[in-house]
Order: structure tokens, then C-alpha cells, then sequence
């Protein structure tokens, strides 16, 4: 196994994903209150405002892409491959980092095209997204064999999921409730609706494993896995927004995302089966075949895929030289866009001058994703808007212990 650097990650990943753009990963995903214009009608379309003009996307101007893990980072990979032998301190530190699996996430976005006039919006992106999860005891066994006497699996903690799809989005904001009192906040609300063209859909909906260990019997194993996929079809989605200036640079915000969302799959529909099954296995006879091996694939029914909704809160303070913000969002179901553990994020901006914006943001890890932070710079004009990201997965800076990168940009025109 070869050693890996950090200029060669950056390559590599640049060379996979290209220039990420959307303006999210300035701010580590605290940008409810910041997206402005066709933006807007992805984060709150309470934000359309005829105030802020008429905005224009290019195909591919606006690009973002992130890959990263739980566990592994350059730093560790170098290390391991390098050794002949893991003393226990080397695979006590692995497995600190696992929790209860190690997990891998991948998301891509990318304009389509866009524009917005007064307070409607019309836009089409591509989205590609991926997790994967493999169970901690996988790696207990790597490292210390079969130390005990049984071992389960199952999808709590094992999974596979994948979604690709295009959206076709129409959103309108910048409507007042009525009835509030005059010297009360002003409330305003928006909404989106998107058509989903789906390319394609992948996720483990069946998983039972058992590996047994005992010195009269030996190893035996069970493992059966159902993998549906689905390759072409179509769904809805909405969005609900809502936002309030409390007082004057202090604003608070409200969004339901995925509302009824889902995907219908019908050109293509396939479980595969894949079971796998072992008895009365002793290293001394590792070299007979003892294992069984069967996979079936089996046309269904055209399915749908739900895209689970998402809940997010945010408050945003601006001043003539810097804004700072605060976003909260916490999915009721876990899915290849979401999950549902809630997840907390700031981002802050700084104008030391008028046309020159720098960004920074941070996402403070838990048990199931690890730290991110931001830092952007970009040129804004009454003409043009271009900026270019980094974000950094594990690590304040981007360093051998990065666990993954969002590498991107964004441009957009005003008229």
C-alpha cells in the first residue's frame, strides 16, 4: 500500500469533483439567512426579494463537492501502511475513532441554470449524494481475530446508501403575514416546489449478520443482505420558509425541507440478494472451501425512495463590516441527503472592504460526523459575484489529520 500526501489528496479530489461553487461551504452550511436571490430557493424562499434585483446562473458556474470520513485521516493512513506490525496503542486509536462504525459521505451539487426576477426564482441543479457504514466490529475482528464469542450485524450500524437526481425548482418569497401589528417584527414567508428527475437510487433495506465462535463447533457465519436499486424515475419535493428582521441587523429564520418529498423509480427496479454463509471454519482448514456464496437479483415493482423531511433554525446579526450566524438543522430520518441527528454550524463574514468578502465558517463534530471548518474569499460588484472555498473535515487548517474536503467556488451575475 502506497503513502499518501496532502498535495496529492488535494489533486485527486479536485480531479474528481471540480470546482465546487455554491456558497454554502464558506460558512460550514450556516447560510439559511445569507442565501440571496436563485440561492434563496434552496435555503428560504422567504428570501426572494425584488430588492436584491435579478440574478443568472451559468451551467456548471456554481459547483460543490465534498468527500470525508469518521476515522481515517492522511496522517494516520501514512503511518499504518508504513508499519510491519499495530501494537495495541496503534489499534486502540483506531478504534477511539470509530464510535459505533466507520462512516463515508459524499455530496455533489451543481447548477444547472437559474434566474430570478422580483420575488420568484426558477433553477435546476444535479445532485449526487452517498453514505456508507461499516460496522466497528468488522475492525475489532481485523484486529484481534475472533476474541469473542459472538458478533451481530445489522443496518443500525452497517449501511449503504446512494441518491442521484435533477431538480427542476420554482420558489416565491417575500410575502408578509398579515394581521401583525405595525410596531410588532414583521414576519415574511416563501415556499419552493420542485420536480425531481431521478437517475438513480441505491440503499441496503435488509441486513442480518452473525458470526459465532467456539472451539468445539469453530467459526460459523450467516450474512444476508437486500440491496434495492432503482435507475430512472420521478418525484416531488417543497420547501416552507419563514423569516423575521427582530430589530434592526438581527434576523431569525424557519425552514421544512423535503416536504413530501420522494422519487418514484420505474424504468429500472432490482433487489440483489447477496447471502453468504460458513460452517465448522478452523484455520487449519482455511484452504477447503467451506464458504457459500449465493447473490440473486430479482425484478420488482417500481418503488419510491422518501426523502425524509429536514427541519432547520438559524439567526443571522449583519453590521456595515462583518455578520455572523448560527444554523441548526436536525432530519427526521436518516437517508443518503439526511439525517437524523441534529447538527449545529457558524459562519462569519468580514468586508474590510466594500468589494472584497472573506468568509469563515465552522461545524463542531459529534459521534457521527467530524468537525468542518470554512474559510472563502471572493469579489462582489453590482455585476458580478465569484468566490473561491476550502473546507476542511477534522482539522482547523488543511492538514495530514483532515478526514475529507468541500473544495469549491461559486459565480453568479446581477442585472
Amino acid at each position: 500500500m502506497k503513502r499518501i500526501s496532502i498535495v496529492i489528496l488535494l489533486l485527486v479530489i479536485g480531479n474528481l469533483w471540480g470546482i465546487s461553487t455554491a456558497k454554502s461551504v464558506f460558512y460550514a452550511d450556516s447560510y439559511m439567512l445569507r442565501a440571496e436571490g436563485i440561492e434563496a430557493n434552496y435555503w428560504n424562499p422567504a428570501k426572494l426579494s425584488s430588492e436584491t434585483g435579478v440574478d443568472l446562473w451559468f451551467p456548471f458556474a456554481n459547483f460543490t463537492a465534498s468527500l470525508s470520513n469518521n476515522a481515517l485521516d492522511i496522517d494516520t493512513y501514512n503511518y499504518f501502511v508504513s508499519q510491519d506490525s499495530l501494537s495495541a496503542a496503534d489499534k486502540q486509536h483506531i478504534l477511539r475513532n470509530l464510535q459505533t462504525s466507520l462512516r463515508g459521505e459524499m455530496n455533489t451539487h451543481i447548477s444547472l441554470f437559474g434566474m430570478n426576477f422580483g420575488n420568484q426564482a426558477f433553477s435546476s441543479t444535479l445532485n449526487l449524494s452517498g453514505k456508507t457504514a461499516i460496522s466497528k466490529n468488522v475492525t475489532d475482528m481485523i484486529f484481534y481475530g475472533l476474541a469473542e464469542e459472538e458478533y451481530k450485524f445489522g443496518l443500525n450500524d452497517t449501511n449503504l446508501s446512494g441518491l442521484g437526481y435533477i431538480d427542476f425548482t420554482f420558489g416565491m418569497g417575500d410575502i408578509d403575514i398579515p394581521y401583525i401589528p405595525e410596531n410588532w417584527p414583521q414576519i415574511k414567508v416563501g415556499a419552493s416546489a420542485s420536480l425531481l428527475a431521478g437517475l438513480f437510487g441505491t440503499d441496503i433495506i435488509q441486513y442480518d449478520g452473525i458470526i459465532r465462535n467456539t472451539l468445539s463447533e469453530g467459526a460459523s457465519m450467516q450474512q444476508d443482505v437486500v440491496l434495492r436499486t432503482g435507475v430512472g424515475g420521478g418525484g416531488l419535493k417543497a420547501m416552507f420558509g419563514m423569516y423575521s428582521e427582530i430589530f434592526d441587523g438581527f434576523e431569525a429564520g424557519l425552514t421544512v425541507d423535503n416536504i413530501v418529498g420522494f422519487i418514484n423509480w420505474r424504468v429500472m427496479t432490482v433487489d440483489h440478494t447477496v447471502s453468504v454463509t460458513a460452517d465448522e471454519l478452523y484455520a487449519a482448514n482455511l484452504d477447503e472451501d467451506y464458504l457459500t456464496v449465493e447473490i440473486e437479483q430479482e425484478k420488482i415493482k417500481p418503488f419510491s425512495t422518501k426523502i425524509p423531511t429536514d427541519l432547520r433554525l438559524a439567526l443571522l446579526y449583519k453590521t456595515k463590516y462583518a455578520t455572523v450566524s448560527t444554523d441548526w438543522v436536525h432530519g427526521l430520518k436518516t437517508s443518503a441527503v439526511t439525517d437524523k441527528w441534529g447538527r449545529i454550524s457558524f459562519g462569519a463574514s468580514l468586508l474590510p472592504f466594500e468589494f472584497l468578502p472573506i468568509s469563515f465558517g465552522i461545524a463542531p463534530g459529534n459521534s457521527k460526523s467530524p468537525l468542518k471548518t470554512s474559510y472563502g474569499i471572493g469579489v462582489s460588484s453590482e455585476s458580478v459575484d465569484f468566490g473561491v472555498a476550502l473546507q476542511t473535515y477534522n482539522s482547523l487548517f488543511p492538514n495530514k489529520k483532515t478526514r475529507g474536503l468541500t473544495y469549491g467556488g461559486h459565480l453568479s451575475f446581477h442585472f
